[in-house]
């Protein structure tokens, strides 16, 4: 390419228009390698604003139950039956802590009461979810109090709920909500239902998706529900165990379709121009290093001198001449995590300039980079557009449930009532 065409090209790459991120719609997890095994930290709620990882909850609710606090436990049930959606799943939760551990109820009824009216509210499986999220941020560690205020409360009082009913009732929780469907749900239950099995499991003859045998049969069945059911993470983590490499290409790029950011990472760095044979040193302190290593050493083996792994393209990894798929979920990528575009454009100068640390020859034609932006414009926006619809879906479980405030007031009503009249005079 004439050295003029080619300084036009450049340029013109690094004018090329971003997009901007969608805050709140792009799932950014990063913890997925470690907290997939029992004993690790892990977020219920896919995490789409990494300023604000953890969900709503409200740290000082667990105090009004240790501390039996009759005028705060009040003024939390008149949020919650004056349209406080949050208030209600939150006293919901505190009054089953009650009921597990045999103490009189501080809101004014049942534990089942209000977790009714929150499934009739927002549908099992939204309603369940929910409580399973709030039980568990009220686990140690997740939920806490700013430090000044947990310095300042008496020593001979818990600023937090033992974790033990916690547990329980989290997968508790998220059983109900998976057996309404809710693929989050599932998800999270792979990971906790090792600690908290359920002894009458038994693996259907015919599942109806894709199972990975692991070491625990309830917690592959809840993966590969969870992936079926629409859970990019559990695509995500799916494709981590698969051994056929069609599979897992097919899982991570299902994973990015459903909105996980680092799907598109690894696509990537798997469909990176590269030597037949590249040494990759051991670990690494970048989680895509790591997460990368781990997929092509299950496809490609044997390691070689110092523990350095030999990688082959072969299959449906690409040929190591042609750069157009890796700028392709480059480009997707970039958007995703809202960071600069400009970085594209500097991967395809490398490219199309060859004799470089990262490329030692072209990979990549303008032909093959408009190609590969045509596609991932469309694919980003068709992703965005189908992660927005499943934001007003559940932004409208909001507004259907604000009209049955007013009939969750006269039940509450009518429940007290009947609990406050003499003997003979209950219904």
């Amino acid at each position: 390419m004439p050295k003029t065409c080619l300084l036009a090209l450049l340029l013109t790459l690094c004018l090329a228009p971003g997009l901007p991120r969608a805050e709140g719609l792009f799932i950014v997890d990063d913890d997925l390698i470690v907290g997939i095994r029992p004993g690790f930290p892990m977020r219920i709620v896919p995490t789409t604003d990494r300023n604000r990882p953890d969900p709503r909850v409200d740290a000082h609710a667990p105090l009004i139950y240790l501390d039996r606090d009759a005028p705060k436990a009040a003024a939390l049930r008149e949020k919650a039956l004056n349209g406080d959606m949050d208030a209600l799943l939150h006293l919901a939760v505190l009054s089953r802590v009650g009921e597990e551990e045999q103490r009189p109820p501080l809101f004014g009824a049942t534990a089942a009461f209000w977790e009714d009216w929150a499934v009739r509210m927002l549908g099992g499986g939204e309603a369940w979810f929910r409580l399973a999220v709030i039980c568990h941020e009220f686990k140690k560690g997740s939920c806490l109090l700013p430090y000044e205020e947990s310095e300042a409360r008496p020593a001979d009082k818990a600023s937090s709920i033992a974790d033990a009913p916690l547990n329980r009732l989290t997968v508790i929780y998220l059983r109900k909500a998976a057996a309404n469907g809710h693929a989050e749900a599932m998800y999270a239950l792979s990971r906790l239902c090792r600690a908290y099995p359920d002894k009458d499991f038994r693996m259907p003859k015919e599942p109806g998706f894709l199972i990975v045998p692991d070491e625990n049969p309830e917690s592959d069945y809840w993966l590969g529900a969870a992936a079926a059911s629409g859970s990019a993470r559990a695509c995500f983590a799916l494709a981590l165990s698969v051994r056929d490499e069609r599979d897992m290409l097919e899982l991570l790029r299902k994973s990015m379709r459903l909105g996980f950011a680092h799907a598109a990472e690894i696509l990537q760095e798997l469909h990176r121009p590269c030597p037949e044979t590249e040494p990759l040193p051991p670990g690494g302190t970048g989680t895509s290093t790591n997460y990368v290593q781990i997929l092509r050493l299950k496809l490609r083996g044997p390691t070689g001198p110092n523990g350095s792994l030999h990688l082959r393209t072969e299959r449906s990894l690409p040929p190591c001449d042609n750069g157009r798929e890796s700028i392709y979920y480059q480009a997707i990528r970039v958007r995703m995590y809202g960071e600069d575009w400009h970085e594209v454009a500097d991967t395809a100068k490398k490219m199309m300039q060859g004799d470089n640390e990262d490329f030692p020859r072209p990979c990549l034609t303008r032909k093959d980079y408009d190609e590969a932006m045509r596609r991932a414009e469309k694919d980003f926006r068709a992703i965005e557009a189908d992660l927005r619809e499943k934001k007003k879906a559940r932004d409208a479980l909001h507004e259907k449930a604000e009209p049955l405030f007013a009939a969750l007031r006269a039940a509450y009503a009518a429940q007290a009532k009947d609990t406050t009249a003499p003997a003979g005079e209950r219904r």
